[in-house]
């Protein structure tokens, strides 16, 4: 691939390949899916609740209704 062969420079074509590292070492230890399960539900369960709540509130009338029949009626515009 010559596209790909220009853009690699002398000293990275040169330089060493890194030293493998095995995944145990690196990712560190295992979790238990239950538990971490557990505690993303503990935590993200008020939020929702607080969403449902803004949720519910949205969906209430916006104007009342003795205002709804004010704009119905339209702007009575005075005789000069």
């Amino acid at each position: 691939m010559p596209e790909l062969d220009e853009r690699v420079s002398p000293t990275l074509r040169n330089a060493p390949y890194p030293q493998l590292q095995p995944l145990d070492e690196t990712l560190g230890p295992a979790v238990d899916p239950l538990s971490e399960a557990e505690e993303l539900e503990s935590r993200l369960s008020p939020r929702v609740q607080s969403l449902q709540s803004r949720a519910r509130g949205l969906q209430t009338p916006v104007i009342d209704p003795e205002a709804r029949d004010r704009l119905k009626r339209g702007i009575e515009q005075p005789e000069i």
